[in-house]
Parts: structure tokens; sequence; C-alpha cells
């Protein structure tokens, strides 16, 4: 039959147990003086460890109720959000990215189409057509200058 017996945290064979009673008795003046329910920051094994010290009292018990958290334990799923976060916000970035280059490359097509049309018109040649654009605005420079022209034709003849 197995013996029980009570052990002092400093005595534990736990290494991150016996690391936190040993941070609490040298930094904190000891369980009975660490701040109650207060997150303490505790170096164990290169390693940042999240501590509360939680008061315990029913009937004739008054315990110290020890919390303690490895950082990566309790971040890493927010790390993880975090990454994932990121990886969408550059995939959108692309995206509008790509977006805007496409309608770039319209709008300065469309322009380019009118200069060399109203370039040939300044030469005297009215013969030339001006090609309609999806651009609501191009489209309407468009057709105010093939009407300048068509009235500029009306007139030579």
């Amino acid at each position: 039959l197995a013996t029980w017996r009570q052990t002092l945290a400093l005595e534990s064979d736990n290494p991150i147990i016996a690391t936190a009673s040993e941070y609490l008795e040298s930094n904190m003046g000891g369980l009975d003086a660490a701040p109650v329910s207060t997150k303490i920051t505790v170096p164990i094994d290169d390693e940042t460890h999240y501590l509360w010290v939680t008061p315990y009292e029913n009937n004739n018990l008054d315990w110290s109720v020890i919390t303690i958290i490895p950082e990566s334990d309790l971040f890493a799923e927010i790390q993880v959000h975090n990454r994932n976060t990121f990886a969408l916000i550059a995939l959108a970035s692309v995206v509008v990215l790509l977006i805007g280059a496409i309608l770039t490359i319209r709008v300065s097509n469309a322009i380019s189409r009118l200069s060399d049309v109203s370039s040939k018109y300044a030469q005297g040649d009215w013969s030339q057509e001006v090609a309609t654009s999806r651009v609501r605005e191009i489209s309407q420079l468009g057709q105010s200058l093939s009407s300048m022209a068509q009235k500029i034709r009306e007139w030579g003849t």
C-alpha cells in the first residue's frame, strides 16, 4: 500500500514547480507575500512562464493555488491566428495590386488610343474613328472628340 506524504513545493521533483517556488521565495518573499491573483512572469529553463497565485480557503484549509503556464502554450493559438491573418492580408494585398495594375493598363491604353487619334486630327487626318472604351469618362471624351471631328469634316465639305 502506497503512502502519501505532503511535500513542500520547494522540494518538488517537478523542476517547473520547484523553480517557480524558488522564484516566489526569493523575489516575492514567499507565497504569503505574493500578490493575489496577479500574473507574474517567471523565467524557467530559458522560457517565460506565467504564474498566478490564488488563495484557497475552505474550513481548515488555507492553501495557495499556483497556476503555471508556459508562454508558448498560452499564446500558441494567438500566434497561429496572427500568421493566418498576416497570410490573408498578404493575399488580399496581392489581389488588390493585380486589380489596380489591370485597371491602370486598361485606362492608360484607352487614353493612349485617344491620344493617337487626336494626334492624327492635329495632322489633318479627320478620317480616324475613336474606339469606344468601357471607362465611362474616357468614352465620353472619345465621343466628344469624334463629334468635334465630324463637325470639322462637315465644315470642310
